[in-house]
């Protein structure tokens, strides 16, 4: 039996996920990452401390370093701010970004919808 703790093996990915499905309107919405991990499963924050505090916001979540976005109407998301540039997200389509995002800010750009969020830090 091979013991991976002593091995070289070396296993990357990511530490934490978080998903999530928000509801958007004509307000911003905004989404702490990590928040429904931590709901779903309160022993985060006991077993990885880093994680019972977003450093970014000082809210319960995490800093993704990966993101899936699935939109059901276009939306407008911002990252880390309300202020931030904004992106579209068009109805149907997936979208990945690769950088470090704390909290989303969504909105819609013409009808209500959902957003689905996976998140990867």
């Amino acid at each position: 039996m091979v013991d991976y703790a002593k091995s070289c093996i070396q296993i990357e990915g990511y530490d934490v996920g978080d998903h999530a499905t928000i509801a958007f309107t004509a307000v911003d919405t905004p989404y702490v990452i990590g928040t429904m991990a931590i709901l779903s499963d309160p022993t985060l924050a006991v077993i990885r401390p880093g994680l019972a505090r977003n450093i970014d916001t000082g809210l319960p979540g995490f800093t993704a370093q990966s993101v899936l976005f699935y939109a059901t109407q276009n939306c407008l998301v911002r990252f880390n701010g309300p202020l931030r540039v904004q992106h579209v997200l068009l109805a149907g389509n997936f979208y990945t970004f690769h950088e470090k995002i704390a909290v989303i800010y969504v909105q819609r750009q013409a009808v209500d919808g959902i957003l689905y969020v996976d998140a990867e830090g």
